[in-house]
């Protein structure tokens, strides 16, 4: 059931067609480049099969403000890319679970946490606990007792924030095909749920985001999440 929390300068929730999907991809590849990042095709493909990999901020006249994807893995291709056998540009729509699937023993890999670079840093910052604070009730919503998740920081801020995060290194750039350590930790609901609050306050974003937890929108244009 869609559950939409007042009416503010932004919204955060899954994109609900493929124009807004665009949109964060290009924002993406501003700020990080085309280098290691999925292609379009297959961004498109995986946003058909779990539209909820990716959630954005949005400002009223549809723009991206802020951004963040997650790819719930299964255990194969987690070990593949945790060994450095493939990167993110090589995820494909087969590697993701399915909803329905069993949860329990994936592995989350999170592609990309960024704000738009125009954004004040304070509004930053807000923005970004929004995504966050997003997540976390995506993650309750799952019910797992706790859950792998993996990274790799491609920018100074990415390193920083993974050790913010508390993240340990368990893969080294010169052994992997995309050329950069990956990041791991492990996280609980109240783990995670004190990390978010102790990094990113949540009193300016009640004022200035609206939250949608719709985690399993209708999509338009034809586009459809699978079961």
């Amino acid at each position: 059931m869609r559950d939409i929390q007042g009416a503010r300068m932004y919204v955060c929730g899954v994109p609900k067609d493929v124009a807004s999907l665009h949109r964060i991809l290009e924002l993406d590849r501003l700020t990080f480049g085309d280098d290691a990042l999925l292609s379009k095709d297959n961004a498109c493909a995986i946003f058909a099969k779990r539209p909820e990999v990716y959630c954005g901020v949005f400002r009223n006249d549809g723009s991206v403000a802020a951004y963040m994807d997650i790819y719930p893995l299964r255990r194969s291709a987690a070990t593949q890319l945790i060994d450095g056998r493939i990167s993110e540009a090589d995820l494909s729509p087969d590697m993701m679970l399915g909803r329905k699937e069993d949860h329990h023993d994936c592995c989350i890999y999170l592609g990309s946490l960024a704000a738009d670079g125009s954004i004040d840093p304070a509004t930053r910052k807000v923005l970004i606990g929004a995504l966050l604070s997003w997540r976390l009730r995506q993650f309750a919503r799952l019910g797992l007792p706790r859950i792998q998740v993996v990274m790799i920081p491609v920018s100074p801020e990415g390193e920083d924030l993974s050790r913010r995060f508390g993240a340990d290194k368990i893969s080294s750039a010169r052994n992997r095909k995309d050329h950069h350590d990956l990041y791991s930790l492990t996280l609980t609901p109240k783990s995670a749920e004190l990390l978010i609050s102790r990094l990113y306050p949540h009193r300016r974003h009640d004022e200035l985001v609206q939250m949608d937890f719709d985690f399993e929108p209708n999509l338009d244009e034809g586009v459809h999440g699978a079961s």
